[in-house]
């Protein structure tokens, strides 16, 4: 699998979903950039640098977190979404 980055904030209860349910879809080669601490990588989310910064100055307003994967971005926690991507459940019947 493509290497997934994923722009978050420490005070983000959906970050830290949407790492869960990765690991649970056996997806754990993930680089975790925290734009809160570090500032310089916020450039980095693609089109999405202005979502970075709404983040940090109102993080009711960006739904967070922002996943850069091999096939584009996706914004905000969603099981459904997440499952598309990167499929069933390991050991789950195909």
């Amino acid at each position: 699998m493509a290497s997934i980055t994923m722009y978050s904030t420490g005070a983000c209860p959906y970050c830290t979903r949407a790492e869960q349910f990765l690991a649970s879809k056996g997806v754990t080669a993930i680089e975790k950039v925290r734009i809160d601490l570090d500032p310089a990588r916020r450039a980095e989310v693609t089109d999405a640098a202005s979502a970075a910064e709404l983040m940090l100055a109102d993080p009711t307003l960006v739904k967070r977190p922002v996943l850069e994967h091999a096939d584009g971005i996706v914004v905000g926690f969603s099981e459904t979404v997440y499952d598309s991507l990167f499929g069933a459940e390991p050991g789950a019947p195909t």
